[in-house]
């Protein structure tokens, strides 16, 4: 059984001051960058992701020139690898 630290709620790798993320190493890094490069953001988030105004961003999607993902009838989300892959679209070489 782990020990805890009394007072920190931290428990076994954590209450030594190490990550339990670097015991798996690699693997995990890969599954972490998996998972947020399939997260869904929202306009205030894809905003501040491609540091650009919310307005600016509703524009380029009312365009057409963002790619969204729609969510029910009315609800707009944005991909994090979609977003990445228009970014290097766009980038002048």
């Amino acid at each position: 059984m782990s020990a805890s630290q009394p007072g920190t709620g931290l428990i076994g790798d954590e209450a030594q001051g190490r990550s339990s993320a670097t015991s798996l190493g690699p693997f995990l890094q890969v599954r972490e960058a998996a998972l947020f490069e399939n997260q869904l953001l929202s306009y205030k988030q894809a905003a501040q992701y491609l540091s650009v105004s919310e307005p600016f961003l509703r524009k380029l999607k009312s365009r057409g020139l963002v790619p969204f993902v729609l969510i029910g009838d009315r609800g707009v989300r944005f991909r994090v690898s979609s977003l990445n892959q228009w970014i290097e679209e766009r980038e002048v070489k």
